[in-house]
């Protein structure tokens, strides 16, 4: 797999991020990876969360020179302990592996203020990527990629951003009031107030009450999960 690091790494240094070149490469192919349809997904107040598989990481990234599982596990626990990563709370208790971006991710990509000197380092995402992850392929995708080229690269990576929230909020039995991605993007929907704060699906059947997320601080080994 080809691979180019789009992490603003100033970020990285600047605010001292106990982050080394291989947590970053990790972090820059799971932005991708996890955005992908088929990708296992839960929502939990109003996060998404994403089945990691440990085998795709090693895979896909053969010259980290991490290939076990216990050795991926350290790493996103690494990513988890500076808030780019959360973990799922019910990780332990099914034995699963379940993350979700943390509070900095954000800065990782979308935080130019490293750069006032120099060229801004912005995301750029392809049309196939808002593609997969908008996850409604109807209508014409000539004319909705016309429209997501016409895109400035930071309302793009915006948009990339709250897309896995606003996707959820359709599932399972609401995606056909979902918009057609054309009229999403010629109606700028992704300035409305319902894709800012999507809603949460109703319809939650066999789900806990709202679970108390582990803290860093409290959490243990057993708190990832299990990888598959």
């Amino acid at each position: 797999m080809k691979h180019t690091l789009t992490i603003n790494q100033r970020v990285v240094v600047q605010k001292k991020y106990p982050l080394d070149l291989v947590d970053c490469v990790i972090l820059d192919f799971l932005k991708d990876y996890l955005h992908r349809p088929k990708v296992p997904k839960k929502l939990l107040d109003n996060l998404v969360y994403y089945q990691i598989n440990w085998h795709e990481i090693v895979e896909a990234l053969p010259l980290i020179g991490v290939a076990t599982r216990q050795g991926i596990g350290k790493r996103l626990k690494r990513l988890c302990e500076c808030q780019v990563l959360i973990i799922h709370p019910d990780n332990q208790r099914k034995n699963q592996s379940f993350y979700g971006f943390g509070e900095r991710y954000a800065a990782l990509y979308f935080d130019t203020s490293a750069d006032e000197q120099e060229t801004a380092t912005v995301t750029t995402y392809s049309f196939e990527a808002f593609w997969n992850a908008y996850n409604k392929k109807e209508g014409s995708k000539e004319k909705v990629k016309s429209l997501w080229q016409k895109i400035k690269p930071d309302v793009q990576a915006k948009i990339m951003a709250g897309l896995p929230a606003y996707v959820a909020s359709f599932l399972p039995d609401r995606k056909q009031y979902m918009p057609y991605p054309q009229k999403f993007l010629s109606e700028k929907r992704y300035e409305c107030e319902s894709f800012i704060h999507p809603s949460q699906p109703t319809n939650k059947k066999n789900e806990p009450g709202p679970a108390i997320r582990p803290t860093i601080s409290h959490a243990t080994d057993k708190d990832f999960g299990s990888f598959r």
